[in-house]
This record gives C-alpha cells, structure tokens and sequence, in this order.
C-alpha cells in the first residue's frame, strides 16, 4: 500500500493565527524627526512579526498554526502589539503613521467534524 501521511494533528485542538500589520513604507524624507519615526516604526514591524511568528509554525507569510492551549499568549502578544504602537503613533507629530484600525490580529479554531 502507499504511504499515507500523520493527521494526529488534526484530531487535536489547533488554532490559526492571521495578522497583518501596517507595513514601513520608504525612508525617503528630509525631516529627521519623520526618519526616526519611521525607523521606530520598522523596529516595531520587525518585533511584532517575530513575536507572532514564534507562537506557532508560520504556514504562510501571515499565518500562523499553534495549539489552542497558546489562545491566552496569543491575545497577551496582539495587546502588547497594539499598546506598542499605540504609544508609537502618539509620538507622531507629522501624521506619517497609518491608524492602529490597520492592526489586524485574528484566531481561527478549526475542530475537526470526525476523526
């Protein structure tokens, strides 16, 4: 007979993690206090995705599986996401930032019908 693959995975509880953040776009202005922001910004990107990437295993660019016993870490990251830009944006002066209704942090909690 052929092989067939594991599906234990599937007969326990998983979760999907889905995100996407407001990107940094280019540095490309005269104003240093707008560069360093921008900087901050892509300092926040870089952390944030990390953060998230590492409560499970990306299975896409912006999607992450984990087991559902990591719900409460998941909704302790996306808070320290959001308050951490929150506090970002409010630093910015010259409106360079989108607003932090672009933050978009989702669960999905797939339970299978059968085993």
């Amino acid at each position: 007979m052929g092989w067939a693959p594991e599906v234990k995975e599937l007969e326990e509880n998983i979760i999907g993690v889905h995100y996407d953040l407001p990107v940094p776009g280019n540095n490309n202005s005269d104003n240093s206090e707008t560069k360093r922001l921008i900087s901050k910004w892509r300092t926040w990107y870089d952390k944030s995705t990390k953060m998230l990437r590492e409560l499970g295993y990306p299975i896409g660019y912006s999607i992450i599986v984990t087991n559902s016993d990591n719900l409460k870490m998941v909704y302790d990251v996306a808070s320290r996401i959001r308050d951490t830009y929150s506090k970002l944006k409010e630093r910015d002066k010259c409106n360079v930032l989108p607003s932090p209704d672009r933050i978009k942090i989702g669960v999905i909690r797939f339970k299978p019908a059968t085993k």
